[in-house]
């Protein structure tokens, strides 16, 4: 436990969350959540590490770490916003508490899909995902 000025905070299973790298080496089979933490990022800064997110390369900042959980409590001074998938669930927290149970969901994850690869080679997978599966295609 401890302290930090947190800027931005990023808690998942997955390596890759909304296209950003944010959470390199996570894992849905892991056994625990990744925690990505920025600290005493301001203006430019938060751009920049938002930016070199995209391919994993934020955790060479000091302001970056990674951290490891199966249980993740972040508490704060003052309210905060907080996101899961797309939506808005609070914007009055002072605490949000995570526990990892394993075998909670069934998680379909497509032969050929490879965790802790680049961005690049997993782009290629879906590429021959695609093409191995028929989808009707369905116009409105």
């Amino acid at each position: 436990q401890r302290e930090v000025n947190l800027s931005a905070f990023s808690v998942g299973l997955s390596d890759v969350l909304a296209g950003f790298e944010f959470i390199p080496g996570a894992h849905p089979r892991r056994g625990e959540f990744g925690v990505a933490i920025a600290r005493d990022c301001k203006g430019f800064s938060i751009i920049y590490n938002m930016l070199r997110a995209l391919k994993g390369k934020h955790v060479k900042s000091k302001k970056v770490e990674i951290l490891w959980g199966k249980n993740v409590v972040i508490e704060s001074k003052k309210p905060m916003s907080w996101e899961a998938e797309g939506e808005i669930y609070s914007r009055k927290s002072t605490r949000l508490e995570f526990e990892y149970l394993p075998n909670a969901i069934t998680l379909i994850i497509p032969e050929g899909w490879t965790y802790g690869t680049t961005i690049k080679a997993r782009k290629a997978a879906e590429k021959a995902i695609e093409k191995s599966v028929q989808v009707p295609l369905i116009r409105a």
